[in-house]
């Protein structure tokens, strides 16, 4: 970006990128760096938010596949 990108291109998957193989944590942390660029508003908070709903996504599904497995 201080070689004068784009926002909206730095902070978005490369072209070649196979289509449906980013997760949506990644899509979010895109989003967020883009609306950041764009409106100045702080990124911390966004990606701790982030952080946290990935790690509660990442408990849950491993119960899940616990309790599957019958422990």
């Amino acid at each position: 970006m201080a070689l004068g990108a784009d926002p909206s291109v730095a902070w978005s998957l490369p072209p070649d990128w196979p289509p449906g193989s980013a997760d949506a944590h990644l899509d979010a942390l895109l989003r967020l760096a883009r609306r950041s660029a764009s409106s100045g508003a702080a990124l911390a908070d966004g990606v701790a938010a982030l952080a946290a709903q990935s790690r509660h996504d990442a408990t849950h599904t491993a119960t899940a596949a616990a309790q599957r497995a019958g422990y």
